[in-house]
């Protein structure tokens, strides 16, 4: 190889490193001018964002697009409908901003609520029997005439209580005697 085949060579891997050089540089230069000196996010600028504020336009609806809008307009009425929310049915141009989330309800007047008045049902008042006297009357609470004195209460077996009267006082006697 010639030497000026040689110089040709080199001067093109220089001129290939230069601009490589000039590329990184330029690129480095753009990235201290936006706030990147570290290289690091949170030494960012509020105004660097890759995150794009700007609504998109809404686009114009193909024949093919705009006649599955109105099949699904009449579906979502016919859902209102079924379920009787007829105050929720739209028009064509509200379902059309309700789709893209710029449909505005309109105010409904306030109605005060007023309760209405109670049935009530007109009853005759029938008397009853008096006392005594029916099918469910109230059995008379036995007390004691004292006719037989009651001595005490004795326990025969376990905890069955037998009561002890004055007349058959043989009964207390077989009962203390009787196996525990």
């Amino acid at each position: 190889m010639s030497t000026s085949a040689m110089l040709q060579t080199n001067a093109l891997r220089l001129l290939t490193t230069q601009t490589k050089y000039l590329h990184v540089k330029h690129f480095l230069q753009n990235l201290t001018m936006y706030g990147y000196n570290n290289m690091t996010m949170s030494m960012c600028g509020p105004g660097l964002t890759t995150t794009s504020y700007k609504k998109p336009k809404p686009t114009k609806r193909t024949k093919l697009q705009q006649i599955k809008f109105e099949q699904q307009h009449r579906e979502y009425n016919k859902s209102m409908k079924r379920i009787h929310a007829h105050d929720q049915m739209m028009s064509v141009e509200d379902y059309d901003l309700y789709v893209r989330g710029q449909y505005k309800p309109k105010p409904k007047k306030f109605k005060e609520f007023v309760p209405s008045p109670v049935f009530q049902r007109e009853t005759k008042q029938y008397p009853s029997y008096g006392a005594d006297i029916g099918i469910a009357a109230k059995k008379e609470s036995p007390k004691y005439t004292g006719e037989r004195k009651l001595l005490g209460i004795a326990t025969m077996h376990k905890s069955n209580l037998v009561p002890i009267f004055e007349d058959n006082k043989e009964l207390a006697i077989e009962i203390a005697h009787m196996r525990r």
